[in-house]
């Protein structure tokens, strides 16, 4: 068996291009907490991990003219006690505190929870009630996708294989 490569982008373009050179044989891993257990019950045997853990600012939490903007790599600990997260929906920082416990919270990232598409976390149902979206990034563009239209099953996102979800609005 041959070792997992560990590669960490500085970017989010250099994360897709990463992924586009890996194709399937890639799993993208930010805070680890659901990459870790796949890996652990042998659920993917990726060729390569994808960091995002060196890729600055990508944890921001604003509130803008469109609404709340989180970064993908803000953890769901930060987002639970965020005063701008509690201003613009109390229940939303709710969504994030039933989340598993502490630990967990202070590991995993909002991107990490909603791309691993597990039907038993909290906060992709508060932010599909709050009728949020995603922006993902690919090789050559960005878009961005109603929640409601992201879940495509369990383990299952709309999310193309060179894509890295980025924010949520």
């Amino acid at each position: 068996m041959n070792p997992i490569k560990f590669l960490e982008p500085t970017n989010f373009s250099e994360a897709t291009a990463l992924l586009d050179q890996y194709a399937e044989a890639a799993e993208i891993i930010a805070g680890g907490t659901s990459v870790v257990l796949a890996l652990q019950q042998k659920l993917v045997v990726p060729s390569a991990l994808i960091s995002l853990g060196r890729i600055p600012n990508g944890d921001f939490i604003r509130l803008e003219s469109d609404g709340l903007h989180i970064g993908a790599l803000a953890n769901l600990r930060e987002l639970e006690l965020s005063q701008t997260i509690r201003k613009f929906s109390s229940a939303l920082a709710h969504a994030f505190h039933v989340v598993a416990n502490v630990r967990v919270r202070n590991q995993a990232t909002l991107g990490g929870n909603l791309s691993s598409a597990d039907y038993a976390t909290d906060p992709p149902a508060m932010l599909t009630a709050l009728e949020a979206r995603v922006q993902a990034q690919g090789p050559e563009k960005k878009r961005e996708i109603p929640l409601s239209e992201f879940f495509l099953g369990f383990s299952t996102t709309a999310l193309e294989p060179n894509e890295v979800l980025t924010e949520v609005i």
